[in-house]
């Protein structure tokens, strides 16, 4: 039965998370580690050993000797040294991989799908990633400090078995008591702590909304105080719970001190009574269950850092099990486009045909099939409703979206796999929920005076500027966030431009700048301009117009004159 218990205990350590990771620090890392570690550990528990030694001569009238001094001063350098040394190296070993773990996680972010970044699963990711690893760098210190406690413990133990058998079963016996408390305590609270949190977030997204429903508020005083009795209420739930998760932790402290003077206790007042013991012998015992009570005490209370960080790590190892499922497998194989796909002479979409589940309803949305073709130095427009299907052609049309059914051909060569990711270089897109990054990644060497020019054309001078590498202000209104993006996207200087609705948040002025004069002007330089608008009186902007109904092509027609 006991090999069985210890079996299962063993598959249970192999197939933890945690274990995984520490053994990604290396063998010959970790027995250096480890090693260190027990040494650690056993130089702290001589530190007792020479201290009752020398309490115990002076029992006896004799005063310390030199050799009892050496063993303290002795023990203490050598503990401290490779406990300075195992933290280091452990702490060392342990940030290198955080970082690997890391950038490995960011990688396959990187290479997944584009897909499933616009569902709900994966919006987590940022705050898993920063939190896991940080309270992971904050345990594992913490983790091998017990490893070291353990042995201390032992070698304690040890040594107190040396001394008395009946003060090690006695110190056993209470501690297994305690331990098993500990965790019954820790269980019942375990609720009130994570609804003390679970109501604390909600108190936090009702503080945004006095924050961003401030007018709304005002203007209808039964929201205002329908809102704030709700926070009312949540404060007066959370208050009871911090109470109760107070308490837990004032059990845990009351818990401590009872296992202490406990065994204090039983040694001195009972043990003698019932187990003749040699009167020095007690006074040898007591420092000793102190010294080992320590250790009892930090693995005890550090245990809920192994589960954490296990915790985290199985956090992390889904998410990027996850990730690594929904790779795109093209991403690796990127390339500069050669300089013929630059100049080329026509895109042809053949019978194009996607659909993806709608995840909250189970239904689905189907584009296609539905053929156009692109050429340089022409405008298209994409016309039709709402929930038409314009959006979903544009990621298709730049090669974001797996196709499931039809081909893209450039030049009259078919688009594999290994040279998607070198199509997807071809176009330079804003789309309707556009990412603005804070500086021009991948184009660092362009003169500042270039882009402020760019600036100045869009009539953002004065809101925002480009200086040391970077734009200093992206705090704008949705429309001038859009120039900006044009202005990326106008030095990245791609040969087809994707504008999902650019104009829908611009002023009248601008807007007639942006039919009027940019999307001309990129004709002008033979670039191709594929533009989703719900502006009629433009069309005639356009040299052709292609309309969408329920994910296919309707209608397509050259521009007509403007009114």
């Amino acid at each position: 039965m006991l090999i069985q218990v210890i079996q299962t205990l063993f598959k249970i350590a192999k197939d933890m998370y945690l274990i995984n990771f520490f053994k990604k620090i290396g063998r010959p890392e970790l027995n250096v580690i480890l090693l260190l570690t027990l040494i650690a550990g056993i130089s702290n528990s001589l530190l007792i050993v020479s201290v009752n030694d020398v309490a115990y001569q002076f029992a006896n009238n004799h005063p310390p000797n030199f050799l009892g001094f050496t063993l303290f001063v002795g023990a203490f350098c050598i503990y401290y040294f490779c406990d300075r040394n195992a933290m280091l190296r452990s702490n060392l070993a342990v940030e290198r991989e955080l970082k690997y773990l890391r950038q490995h996680t960011v990688s396959l972010l990187r290479e997944s799908s584009v897909e499933i970044f616009e569902g709900k699963k994966y919006q987590s990711i940022p705050s898993i990633l920063s939190r896991e690893t940080n309270h992971l760098s904050v345990a594992f210190p913490i983790i091998i400090d017990s490893c070291q406690q353990f042995v201390l413990l032992i070698a304690s133990l040890a040594y107190l078995a040396y001394l008395s058998l009946y003060a090690f079963f006695i110190f056993i016996s209470v501690t297994l008591i305690g331990t098993i408390a500990y965790f019954l305590i820790s269980k019942k609270f375990q609720s009130s702590i994570i609804s003390a949190h679970h109501h604390q977030n909600k108190m936090t997204e009702l503080v945004s909304e006095f924050l961003n429903g401030s007018k709304e508020m005002r203007q209808n005083t039964k929201l205002s105080d329908s809102v704030m009795k709700s926070y009312s209420d949540l404060s007066s739930q959370s208050e009871l719970m911090m109470i109760k998760s107070g308490n837990h932790v004032a059990m845990i402290m009351l818990l401590f001190c009872a296992l202490q003077y406990s065994m204090l206790g039983l040694v001195v007042f009972v043990l003698p009574i019932y187990i003749p013991q040699d009167n020095l012998i007690i006074f040898q015992l007591i420092p000793t269950i102190l010294f080992c009570i320590g250790p009892v005490a930090k693995i005890v209370g550090q245990f809920p850092m192994f589960i954490r960080a296990e915790t985290g790590l199985t956090a992390i190892s889904l998410m990027n099990l996850g990730l690594s499922e929904s790779r795109d497998t093209t991403y690796s194989k990127i390339q500069q486009p050669t300089p013929s796909w630059n100049k080329f002479h026509c895109v042809e979409y053949s019978k194009i045909t996607y659909h993806y589940p709608d995840v909250d309803s189970d239904q689905t949305f189907t584009s296609g099939p539905w053929s156009l073709e692109v050429k340089p130095g022409e405008i298209i427009f994409l016309v039709g409703g709402n929930g038409s299907g314009k959006s979903t052609a544009l990621h298709l049309i730049t090669g974001l979206y797996h196709l499931n059914a039809g081909e893209i051909l450039v030049d009259g060569k078919k688009l594999d796999e290994n040279s998607r990711s070198n199509f997807r270089e071809l176009f330079s897109a804003i789309f309707s929920n556009f990412h603005l990054f804070d500086r021009l990644y991948g184009h660092e060497n362009i003169e500042e005076h270039r882009v402020n020019q760019l600036i100045d054309e869009m009539q953002l001078s004065g809101k925002v500027k480009y200086e040391h590498g970077r734009f200093t202000d992206l705090n704008l209104s949705t429309g001038q966030r859009k120039r900006l993006a044009l202005i990326v996207a106008l030095l990245e200087d791609k040969p087809i431009y994707i504008f999902d609705e650019w104009s829908a948040e611009q002023d009248v002025h601008f807007r007639a700048v942006y039919y009027e004069q940019i999307l001309p002007k990129l004709r002008n330089q033979g670039k191709t301009v594929i533009a989703v608008t719900h502006d009629e009186r433009y069309w005639g902007v356009a040299d052709r117009i292609v309309k969408f109904e329920l994910g296919k092509i309707q209608w397509e027609r050259s521009g007509k004159p403007k009114d």
